[in-house]
């Protein structure tokens, strides 16, 4: 991509590209119910990838509560042959069974909580997150600022390549509302266009930079044929 245009040619603008609005809320719609379709199939997914994580998660807790319940069991038949020390010690091992249980317990609810879910769901509440760190600030305010610099670390780490240009979308949204730094993010978009994105990611990908030379009128950029 080349660099933005500046606004020397604000002039020019008035010459620009007349567009067919009739055939842009057409294609509009369709890639609209496409999108829906795409985000019920992941849904989809991501539900059962979810229930089968809990199913896991259940079944291990159980298969653990039942071993700790033998253990008990089996010391509870052994001939009380040893001394008070011996008794004391085997109470303490059924203490750190039962502990390492509760743990092991703890450990698979916060995956189910966090990890069995989608990487799609987590974006949807960074977003959230995000929007509502930066809500009523500017970019000059730290706070909001350092909230920036968070989302782009989140984008910038995110391995799902279908989340990360819908979460590069989001953020050329919002940041061009809120604060229509232009430079900031056509940086950020350069930076991570690198990937083995698919036919559909560089086309939703042009998209993306499409609307950001369109937010900034520059014509030239908006009407290229894009290469990724």
């Amino acid at each position: 991509m080349s660099e933005l245009g500046s606004n020397q040619g604000q002039d020019e603008n008035k010459n620009g590209p007349v567009f067919d609005s009739s055939k842009l809320n057409k294609e509009q719609t369709t890639e609209h119910f496409t999108n829906v379709k795409d985000v019920e199939d992941r849904a989809k997914a991501a539900e059962k990838a979810k229930k089968e994580a809990e199913k896991s998660a259940n079944e291990a807790h159980e298969k653990s509560v039942r071993e700790a319940a033998k253990l008990q069991q089996k010391a509870e038949k052994t001939p009380n042959k040893t001394s008070g020390a011996s008794a004391r010690k085997r109470k303490w091992i059924f203490a750190i069974i039962i502990a390492a249980v509760i743990l092991a317990t703890i450990g698979i609810v916060y995956y189910v909580s966090n990890f069995g879910k989608s990487s799609e769901e987590l974006a949807e509440k960074k977003v959230e997150s995000f929007k509502e760190s930066c809500s009523g600030e500017t970019l000059e305010s730290g706070y909001c600022l350092e909230a920036i610099e968070d989302f782009e670390d989140y984008i910038r780490n995110e391995r799902n390549l279908d989340t990360k240009v819908v979460l590069l979308g989001e953020y050329e949204e919002y940041v061009m509302r809120e604060f229509g730094n232009a430079g900031r993010v056509k940086d950020f978009l350069d930076d991570n266009i690198s990937g083995d994105y698919t036919e559909r990611n560089k086309e939703d990908l042009c998209d993306i930079y499409k609307d950001l030379y369109y937010k900034v009128h520059d014509w030239e950029e908006y009407v290229k044929d894009c290469e990724l």
